[in-house]
């Protein structure tokens, strides 16, 4: 008051201003402290990283409302800077509109489709787009059972990933499926898609390339004769070709589906064409009657012992492998196979070795 010559009141004014104002000035570190004390707390129910919990929280309606609501209260009481806090109450309060149309909005309907009519067959029901597939007798067809460990689908994907070493290329898959009309143990028939194509082709004297060569000269012939109303002359179909007559005679030579050559010009004594490789008629005979001892003592064997002497020997399946298929345990499946080795050692005597 004396030294800048103020009276009580006016002192008494500016200093509750001052005071006022440095209360407020102290109090936004606090502010701030507090929003981001409750960033962090609010962020432990949420799994969206902090960014996103932000970005959400400024994108939901009910958070502008009551800050439209607080700024507006604050314009209206008397020596506030409305010119600031009405604008901005007007801004949240518009956000909060915008917001709210958007969250009102309904969502698109998505398309539920239907149930599929098990008594309805379509086109991929019936149609084999698989290039290789193993069908299997009722037999064995628990060897591609998941609830026990689909040995042999787990074999195939092996074989797969060798053959995809070896070759460079992924090995597309194969399709597995039961056959009713194959024998029940029955489980080694392929069918390829085109082998029936490949069979035609193989029967077929021609190679393809000259097969294509006589498609060709079979179209050119065709379009010449509807040209000119009658059957070309083979120096028309040579000028159209654009050879001479003579190459014309070898191409028309070089498609024919069948030559004649005589025997006598074509056998040779040291050509390796004509040689007989398979083994002499004793042999033969000798292995076929053995074949026949083999099949006989082990149909003798129980079934069971049938079973694994199958699964070991003709599957490749491992002791693990043939212990899931049985539901037994390892050991058992040892004892069984020295068993059925045993008894073919038996019935062998004198005729095989058993190992």
């Amino acid at each position: 008051m004396i030294s800048h010559g103020l009276s009580a009141s006016e002192a008494a004014e500016k200093y509750i201003t001052l005071a006022v104002g440095d209360a407020l000035v102290a109090q936004v570190p606090a502010l701030l402290l507090s929003i981001a004390a409750a960033v962090i707390v609010t962020r432990v129910s949420d799994s969206r990283d902090l960014a996103g919990q932000i970005g959400g929280q400024f994108a939901n309606p009910a958070t502008w409302l009551p800050v439209a609501v607080v700024l507006g209260g604050i314009g209206m009481i008397p020596a506030m800077p409305q010119t600031v806090f009405l604008p901005a109450a007007g801004l949240a309060f518009w956000l909060y509109r915008k917001l709210k149309q958007r969250a009102d909005r309904p969502e698109s309907v998505v398309d539920v489709l239907p149930p599929p009519d098990p008594q309805q067959i379509v086109l991929d029901d019936v149609s084999d787009h698989t290039l290789v597939t193993i069908e299997l007798g009722y037999g064995v067809v628990h060897l591609v059972d998941e609830r026990r460990g689909s040995p042999l689908v787990s074999r195939i994907t092996g074989v797969r990933k060798q053959l995809s070493q070896m070759f460079g290329f992924i090995v597309p898959q194969f399709r597995v499926r039961d056959a009713l009309e194959m024998p029940p143990h029955d489980y080694a028939k392929m069918r390829v898609r085109g082998a029936m194509v490949d069979l035609i082709r193989r029967s077929v004297p021609l190679s393809r390339g000259a097969s294509e060569r006589r498609r060709h000269l079979r179209g050119q012939e065709d379009a010449l004769r509807g040209q000119l109303g009658r059957d070309p002359t083979p120096a028309e179909l040579a000028a159209a070709l654009e050879i001479t007559a003579g190459e014309l005679a070898d191409l028309r030579a070089g498609s024919e589906p069948l030559r004649f050559e005589s025997i006598d010009e074509a056998y040779s004594d040291s050509d390796m064409a004509f040689a007989d490789g398979e083994a002499n008629v004793l042999d033969r005979l000798a292995d076929s009657e053995l074949r026949g001892q083999v099949a006989e003592a082990i149909a003798a064997l129980p079934e069971r012992l049938q079973l694994v002497v199958q699964l070991y020997f003709v599957e490749e399946l491992n002791l693990s492998e043939i212990a899931g298929v049985l539901e037994v345990s390892i050991p058992r499946v040892h004892q069984l196979k020295a068993q059925a080795l045993e008894q073919l050692r038996k019935a062998l005597s004198g005729v095989a070795d058993i190992l």
